[in-house]
């Protein structure tokens, strides 16, 4: 079992949360893994490519285009390859990580989810950012 180094705090509006809650109930599928899951970018090109030390890059995570004045938070805890996902497709866009986690979070809960969800694994989450995260290592280096 690979271990769960980083916990990420996702701030929603209450709108949004409820609709995770509701769909968590619905699937019986813990909210945080839904935003593992909504995390997962399709393709390795939505990640900014190179080598950085995203924890000086986001020792903070300022919102100021999205400030929250009342909502609700969510505990999340990811890999090392899940979180460097995150802060990767986060920093390509130049958002904020929990504004573009709320973008894919609302993305995912507005399509037709029952289908992709319902063989979702931790493992499968996991070792879907690990791979993602291998594919943009090789191809940055040209192998």
């Amino acid at each position: 079992m690979r271990r769960y180094s980083h916990a990420f705090r996702v701030l929603m509006d209450r709108e949004l949360f409820n609709l995770l809650a509701e769909a968590s109930a619905k699937t019986g599928i813990p909210k945080s893994r839904f935003v593992r899951y909504a995390i997962q970018p399709f393709s390795y090109t939505e990640l900014a490519p190179g080598t950085t030390d995203w924890n000086d890059v986001y020792r903070t995570d300022p919102d100021p285009e999205h400030p929250l004045k009342q909502g609700r938070q969510l505990n999340v805890m990811l890999t090392d390859d899940e979180y460097e996902m995150l802060c990767r497709a986060a920093f390509k866009l130049g958002i904020a990580r929990s504004a573009w986690v709320r973008e894919r979070v609302y993305a995912l809960l507005c399509r037709s989810y029952a289908d992709e969800l319902s063989p979702l694994t931790d493992a499968s989450i996991r070792d879907n950012a690990t791979m993602l995260l291998k594919e943009l290592k090789t191809k940055g280096t040209g192998r």
